[in-house]
Formats: C-alpha cells, sequence, structure tokens
C-alpha cells in the first residue's frame, strides 16, 4: 500500500468519525419527562410519567387538514435477565395549521402515563421510547420504578407554572388535581419575567387521627442555594388522614439559578417525620414568541382591539424586548388551551383577520377598517342587515349596516360616510371598548326607525 493510498483512508476513517455522533444526534428527540409517584388507596404506588416534545423536534407533514405530526410511544418492561416485555404502544398524532407553531419551542405535544405497581411489582425497570414516524429520531429514557413506602407521609412533588380552577378541558383529565387543571412541567425550568409564579403540588397521606378526628401536622418549605435560603412553616389542622396541597412560590422574586426545595412533614400524633427533595431552575428571561405579526407596531394596534387605554399607560417606556414579552403574555393567557400543540385563540384571531382583509379592505387592509375590527373581536354576528337611509339628508342617502350578537347583547350601526365602501362605526350598545360617534343620527336621517338597534 502506497502513502497516498494510506492517507486517503485515513481521512476517510476521520470523517466517518466526525460523522457519526452528528448522525446520531440529528436523529435524537430533545424532550424533558418527569417521573413523580403517589399512593392509592391500597397503599400502591402509582407511578406518573409526564413528557413534553416540543413541536420543533418533531418532522411535520402537509394533509389536507393541515400540518400533522406522528409520535409513536412504546413502553417496554425489562426483566431480571434482560427479557422485554412491551406493555404498552401508541401512536399520537400532533395537528398544527400554522408552519410558525410546527416550528416552535413553546409549542409542545404534553402527555402522562400512568402505572400502579403493588409492593411485589417494586424496582420494575421500564423503557420509554418515542419515535418520530416521519423522520425517525428517537428519545430513550428508563429507569427503575422503585416504590413509595406503604406508610409514606409525602408524594414526591409535580412542578407546573400553568394552573387553573374550575375549567376542565376535554382530553385533559390526567391533568386535574381537586379543583384544579394542573399541567405538569418536567423541565423545571421557569424563566424569569414570564412565570411570575411556581406551583408545587404534592400528597400528604397516612396521617392518624388524634381523638378528634383531625390531623395535626406542622409543614416546612425550604428553597435553597448556596445564596439563597428561604423557609416557610405552617402548623395544619385537617379533619382526616390525607391531604392535597399546592404551594405558590413568587418565582419573580428569586434572581436566576438552581434551587433546591425541600418539604418536611411532621405528624404531631404520631411524631413520624418525612421529607422530600427536588430542584428547579430560573432562568434568565427569554422571548417565547406567541405573536401574529412580526411588526411590533401591527401587534400593538392589533392588542388595541382587546385591551382598554389603561393597559398601555406604560407602553412607550417599555423597551423593545417587555413590549415583545407584553405581547406574548397576552395571546398566553387568552389561550383556552395552554397545553396544547396550537394556541386556539391565535388560531381564531388569524383566521377572522383573513376573512377581515379579503372582505372588508377598502384603501387598507380589511383588519385596519372598523368592520376587521368588530368582526376580530366578535366574530360572525348573529344577524346583519345591510340597507340605505329612507331619505335624504343633508349628507345625501348612505349605506348602512347593522350588526347583533346575540349572546353579548352588542349592537354595532356602521355607514359608508363618503360612499367609497370604507364603513364607520358610529354606533354601539355594551361594549365598552367603543365610542358612539356625538350626533350620530344625523348621519341617517329623521325616517330612520331606531328600533331596528333594538
Amino acid at each position: 500500500m502506497n502513502q497516498s493510498s494510506s492517507s486517503v483512508k485515513l481521512c476517510a476513517i476521520v470523517l466517518i468519525i466526525l460523522i457519526f455522533p452528528l448522525f446520531l444526534l440529528a436523529n435524537r428527540i430533545d424532550m424533558h419527562i418527569d417521573h413523580n409517584r403517589f399512593l392509592d388507596e391500597d397503599g400502591n404506588t402509582v407511578h406518573q410519567l409526564t413528557y413534553m416534545i416540543p413541536n420543533s423536534q418533531l418532522t411535520f407533514s402537509e394533509t389536507e387538514e393541515g400540518l400533522l405530526a406522528l409520535v409513536n410511544t412504546t413502553i417496554t418492561a425489562i426483566g431480571g435477565e434482560g427479557e422485554r416485555r412491551i406493555l404498552q404502544d401508541f401512536k399520537q398524532n400532533i395537528g398544527v395549521k400554522d408552519k410558525n407553531i410546527a416550528s416552535s419551542d413553546s409549542h409542545y405535544l404534553l402527555d402522562k402515563i400512568s402505572l400502579t405497581l403493588n409492593e411485589e411489582q417494586s424496582g420494575l425497570e421500564l423503557e420509554l421510547k418515542f419515535e418520530d414516524v416521519e423522520s425517525e429520531a428517537v428519545f430513550v429514557w428508563s429507569k427503575s420504578l422503585d416504590n413509595l413506602g406503604k406508610k409514606s407521609l409525602l408524594s414526591d412533588l409535580e412542578f407546573s407554572s400553568t394552573i387553573y380552577k374550575g375549567i376542565k378541558h376535554p382530553g385533559l383529565e390526567k391533568f386535574v388535581r381537586g379543583d384544579y387543571e394542573f399541567f405538569v412541567d418536567p423541565s423545571h425550568i421557569y424563566p424569569r419575567g414570564i412565570s411570575d409564579t411556581l406551583f408545587i403540588y404534592y400528597e400528604i397521606q397516612n396521617l392518624f387521627p388524634a381523638v378528634d378526628g383531625y390531623s395535626y401536622i406542622t409543614e416546612k418549605l425550604r428553597i435553597f442555594n448556596d445564596d439563597y435560603s428561604s423557609e416557610i412553616e405552617s402548623n395544619i389542622k385537617i379533619e382526616g388522614s390525607s391531604l392535597d396541597i399546592i404551594q405558590r412560590i413568587p418565582a419573580d422574586t428569586l434572581a436566576t439559578g438552581y434551587y433546591q426545595i425541600e418539604v418536611n412533614i411532621y405528624d404531631h400524633i404520631t411524631k413520624n417525620s418525612e421529607t422530600v427533595l427536588d430542584y428547579f431552575v430560573i432562568s434568565e428571561k427569554t422571548f417565547i414568541g406567541q405573536s401574529l405579526f412580526k411588526d411590533l407596531e401591527k401587534e400593538y394596534h392589533l392588542l388595541r382591539y382587546f385591551l382598554p387605554s389603561s393597559r398601555f399607560k406604560s407602553w412607550d417606556s417599555l423597551s423593545e424586548e417587555a413590549r415583545w414579552n407584553f405581547v406574548d403574555r397576552f395571546w398566553a393567557q387568552n389561550n383556552p388551551n395552554p397545553h396544547s400543540s396550537e394556541n386556539d385563540f391565535i388560531r381564531i384571531i388569524r383566521d377572522r383577520i383573513d376573512y377581515a382583509n379579503q372582505h372588508f379592505s377598502y384603501f387598507k387592509e380589511g383588519w385596519e377598517t372598523d368592520l376587521g375590527r368588530i368582526y376580530i373581536r366578535n366574530g360572525e354576528p348573529t344577524e346583519k342587515e345591510q340597507n340605505v337611509t329612507d331619505s335624504d339628508t343633508r349628507l345625501t342617502r348612505k349605506e348602512y349596516e347593522i350588526w347583533k350578537y346575540r349572546n353579548t347583547n352588542r349592537v354595532y350601526l356602521f355607514i359608508d360616510i363618503q360612499g367609497n365602501g370604507n364603513y364607520r362605526l358610529i354606533y354601539s350598545t355594551n361594549d365598552d371598548l367603543e365610542k358612539v360617534v356625538s350626533n350620530w343620527e344625523r348621519y341617517l336621517g329623521d325616517d330612520f326607525d331606531q328600533s331596528k338597534l333594538e
């Protein structure tokens, strides 16, 4: 073998070595998964595995119904001698209508798997495999599922930045905790300025009531790192032997960094005590990026349709980043299902903007007209009348439209003042965000039947 041939082969080997790790990275899904344990009424341990896959990690294909990704999940039990038994194998469809959402890190698939193990099954070796069917990218997670003791006082801790009271979204029953929907965050990472409050859920059980039927406990919650320590102590009297707790932590008061959180329960009747330790991270403020326009001024103009002027008093003094965070928070707060793969409120408003641009554009885009503004805020009216003023006024005959929304008792009157198709809103009822034009009746003439506005 000559020297030139040897050099070529050496270069080829080096190239393979360099490319191989990149190939592995390209075929790996980056996602978060969290494992938490709770006791059921029989003292068995319920292992809950919550996972989050950002849309950006999935491959979406165009279909007639929009963009679709497919995730295959396989749950496998591994025996002591390496034998493998598939417990569950299922596919999940993730559908979105917008390419920006399909490539977003802030929109994701969130789901929870529950497995109940008795004492004999403790220590089960479990493997979860997630595969993006289109790209064949995978994520594999494995762990020994050790049970809680049947007499444990404390469950593990669940973390969230988003909870809702009294709201039950269909299909999200897995995230219901008492009166709340508690959307578990497997990442334990909370950006400053976006996640103002951190919620911790855990269960206290196996308490021993006193003769009066009440249990008496002392609960201590400590948050600490190398530079910080804070502790809250509470004495609690409860009826019965168990209690579900949601703690609220003001995350906006914490500096960026890694924190440990320690929960300790002391039962005054049995003198038993138990401690659970976990962690969370306060990260630098990031912009999630929920918006309809890339232009900040357009986004500001749109938000003025929904919010009173008082909400924008400090707008001019805000930095550009703070303004975008204001926008992002508005869309996030109005999302009826914050952990779906798509912000349904954004989708609805986007569809209304498209409709307004198609039907109300005169000299400017339809979404910026009065007709467009009312349509974007309220959608299609329950009743609509298009007509012409009955008699000649000093401003000549004008075309007008009346829109009625029976569900909110709102009525809007528009008139084409200049006769060019650009209808102006001159009258409305039951809408605090709209102003009535003074002497609006003069545009319609004395013969106009005002009972049409009822």
